[in-house]
């Protein structure tokens, strides 16, 4: 062994493909074919997240909430279908008005859809 070499004993800090990684996901712009940026799309772990604002009926106000994307119950796949279901939530918001999602954890919306949990 040369002396600039080291002997490695342990793989503490080596990273192997198909490791998970520990940092969270981040929200990131989308844009178009042109570069330019969608106006309220984002993009988080290959689903398409519209940002709207929409109405709170728990305290009364509005706030900016980002929807993720659905086209017949599937998440969208490009762009293209991302946009064109944000175009629908804005349509849907302007005639009939949009609500809040409101987030559940887990266990509860499993115990709603009626299924059990794991113990």
């Amino acid at each position: 062994m040369k002396v600039t070499e080291t002997l490695r004993t342990s793989t503490a800090g080596t990273s192997q493909p198909g490791d998970r990684s520990h940092h969270e996901a981040k929200f990131t712009k989308v844009f178009d074919g042109r570069k330019r940026s969608n106006r309220g799309l984002w993009k988080r772990n290959d689903r398409f997240y519209a940002q709207l604002t929409v109405f709170d009926h728990i305290t009364g106000k509005n706030r900016v909430q980002r929807i993720c994307l659905l086209d017949i119950g599937e998440p969208v796949g490009n762009v293209a279908q991302a946009v064109a279901v944000m175009e629908a939530l804005r349509t849907k918001r302007r005639d009939t008005g949009l609500d809040a999602q409101q987030v559940t954890k887990r266990a509860d919306a499993q115990r709603v859809a009626g299924r059990d949990l794991p113990p």
